[in-house]
């Protein structure tokens, strides 16, 4: 007999449908023919023959588990005829409710299976001997079988712990109501398994999403990858323009069933509401949006939150253990127990870091819990942990990133180098020392000034300092370790020197009021002006009329000089700057470069607490203003009382 193939099957597939066909397709009162049964409610036991080849399934309350059986299921994979077998056995059993629950079956399974006999569990050559009465039943199978698009690129994990409230959270959060589509950002510190929860969830909703599961990669242009995506599904052919492409990509979208696209490591909150093509954006794809992100800010951009704290200390033992393959450490008398909770803690509970650890302590099994902390201690928590991500990587090649790298690529994002400063500062103080948004002027050596609380905004919006119920500035651990590993000898003598003259200049201000900075010596607050050159004139008097009521204002053609990249002198102007003015006219409608502008400063905004004001429209004449912008309140210039009322704006901060 030929052996019979069901192909296209992938490994993790394969595990699928032996869980679910064999979990849902028999009852416990007829699962006593080939194994035990206990109380229902404790769980089911059933084994299934094949061949020579014996696998046990469990399934406790519902949830299904393979655990130490993975690899047996995936060893059958190299017997693809009793594989098939398999599945067909478990499709015939005479159970009349066995197929009813399969919903991705729902429109083929009776068709195809219905009317084949019914066969014993055990009678594989029965069923492959009718199976040339029923021509194309395999390719059937097959393509039932397959259910929706799922592209998400990173295996289940067999370590997922301490999340459930969280997946809860998530299935709220995304449930569609009215119809309208929801957007979730799910954001936290570097390390703290963002993009772990966000897979564990594609993968427990597969079949909640028809549509299919699309994974996008942050970092990456949206539209090239709707372009792929739309080639490697057949709706566009190789030699289609990109935009085409990926036009026609988001109309499948909009036109199709519930799909979710998750972006991962997202940092520009303002990409979902840009024009992707045409006047469409990622926002009109008409499917669900998850989003991972160490920005905070995203929320600004109408987007649902879902903030992301550390482990508890008992997940993160649970993970430890799981992870560590120790499962001595769960006896809470042991001296491993103990130790591995200091190690927890040392770790501050952030999930990546622990990962690491028990990856390496797996490998190292000589090592013990104890003398890992003590390594942690002597060289350092963040380089010991660094150590141990070749290990990681070496049990399993799809491990996340290493925490120092984590954190590199989240401060080299901060574009705000008062933020930057703060943050140095922070790293180096001592554990008790008391510092909160009222106290950050006397580190930095600012009075009054809009900078500072846009720094804080930064670091609190980058995951990198958080806020007690105190009001007091945080840091986690081994964010304030790569915050002081980053520092050299030099870097360290300059800081201390800076913040002691600006202390010691303080309480000598303080204790002598002549010696308080003179209104005229407070930092003056920069106004970034953005215009159409045809408006430049109009925009010269606006410039020259902020210079006389002591603001700042950068106007290119006025402060840019010969041999600047402008392109670089721009973006950086518009990052540093307290306000945003974009001079909206009929012109500025045509003019490229100042949409360009625009996106600057949206990202920018992004960053900013809720409510601050920064991007200020101000109409030179009646025109309409940028759909990404009119959500803001704009300024009439052109009106009698439009400078007052732009004065009021700039005053408030």
């Amino acid at each position: 007999m030929n052996p019979i193939r069901l192909k296209g099957l992938t490994p993790d597939e394969f595990e699928r449908l032996c869980l679910e066909l064999v979990t849902r397709s028999f009852k416990a009162e007829n699962a006593t023919r080939r194994g035990g049964v206990s109380d229902p409610d404790q769980g089911i036991d059933i084994e299934a023959m094949i061949g020579s080849n014996s696998v046990g399934v469990q399934c406790k309350t519902g949830r299904l588990t393979v655990g130490a059986l993975r690899e047996t299921l995936r060893h059958l994979i190299h017997y693809p005829h009793l594989l098939d077998r398999f599945i067909l056995m478990c499709a015939q059993h005479p159970v009349p409710s066995a197929l009813d629950d399969f919903r991705h079956w729902s429109s083929t399974a009776e068709t195809i299976t219905g009317s084949i006999a019914a066969v014993e569990l055990w009678d594989p050559d029965r069923i492959a001997s009718e199976l040339d009465a029923y021509p194309g039943v395999l390719e059937k199978i097959t393509e039932a079988s397959r259910g929706p698009v799922f592209g998400v690129p990173i295996p289940r994990s067999s370590h997922f712990a301490g999340r459930e409230a969280e997946i809860r959270q998530l299935n709220d959060l995304l449930e569609r109501k009215n119809g309208t589509p929801k957007a979730v950002s799910i954001v936290g510190l570097a390390g703290i398994g963002k993009t772990s929860l966000a897979a564990e969830y594609a993968h427990r909703s597969r079949y909640s999403f028809p549509g299919g599961i699309y994974w996008l990669n942050g970092q990456e242009g949206i539209l090239p990858q709707f372009a792929r995506l739309a080639l490697s599904h057949g709706i566009a052919q190789p030699d289609t323009k990109t935009a085409i492409a990926a036009r026609a990509f988001l109309e499948a979208l909009r036109k199709g069933q519930r799909a979710l696209i998750i972006i991962d490591d997202l940092d520009r909150p303002s990409l979902l509401n840009e024009p992707l093509v045409g006047n469409l954006s990622l926002a009109d794809c008409g499917c669900e949006i998850l989003i991972t992100s160490r920005f905070a800010g995203l929320s600004a951009s109408g987007v649902l939150r879902q903030q992301l704290e550390t482990l508890s200390e008992s997940d993160a033992m649970s993970l430890f253990t799981q992870v560590s393959n120790r499962p001595e450490i769960k006896d809470s008398a042991t001296p491993e127990h103990k130790e591995a909770l200091k190690l927890c803690r040392e770790l501050g509970y952030l999930p990546l870091a622990i990962n690491l650890a028990g990856s390496y302590l797996a490998l190292e099994s000589q090592q013990s819990v104890g003398d890992y902390l003590e390594k942690l201690k002597s060289l350092g928590t963040l380089t010991s942990i660094d150590e141990s991500e070749a290990s990681a990587l070496h049990l399993n090649r799809h491990a996340e990133k290493s925490v120092a790298g984590s954190l590199k690529r989240a401060y080299e994002s901060i574009r705000d180098e008062e933020a930057k400063k703060l943050f140095q500062i922070l790293s180096l103080l001592p554990e008790d020392q008391v510092v909160t948004s009222e106290t950050v002027p006397l580190l930095l050596g600012r009075f009054g000034n809009g900078k500072v609380k846009k720094a804080i905004a930064w670091l609190k919006n980058s995951g990198f300092i958080h806020f007690d119920e105190e009001g007091r500035i945080q840091l986690h651990p081994i964010v304030k370790s790569y915050g002081s590993s980053i520092l050299t000898p030099d870097d360290r003598a300059h800081l201390a020197t800076s913040v002691g003259e600006s202390l010691k200049e303080n309480i000598i201000r303080t204790i002598d009021p002549e010696r308080r900075p003179k209104e005229q010596e407070i930092p003056t607050s920069k106004v970034f002006l953005c215009y159409a050159g045809p408006d430049r004139e109009q925009v010269e008097q606006l410039y020259e009329r902020l210079q006389r009521d002591g603001f700042s204002p950068w106007m290119d053609k006025k402060s840019l000089v010969p041999g600047q990249d402008w392109r670089l002198e721009i973006r950086r102007s518009i990052e540093t700057a307290d306000f945003f003015i974009a001079c909206i006219s009929r012109h500025f409608q045509k003019r490229t470069y100042g949409h360009k502008e625009i996106k600057s400063a949206l990202e920018v905004l992004d960053m900013m607490p809720d409510g601050a004001i920064f991007l200020i429209p101000t109409r030179l004449e009646q025109c309409t203003v940028d759909d990404r912008i009119a959500s803001r309140q704009w300024v009439d210039l052109f009106k009698p009382d439009g400078y007052e009322m732009l004065l009021k704006a700039l005053k408030a901060k």
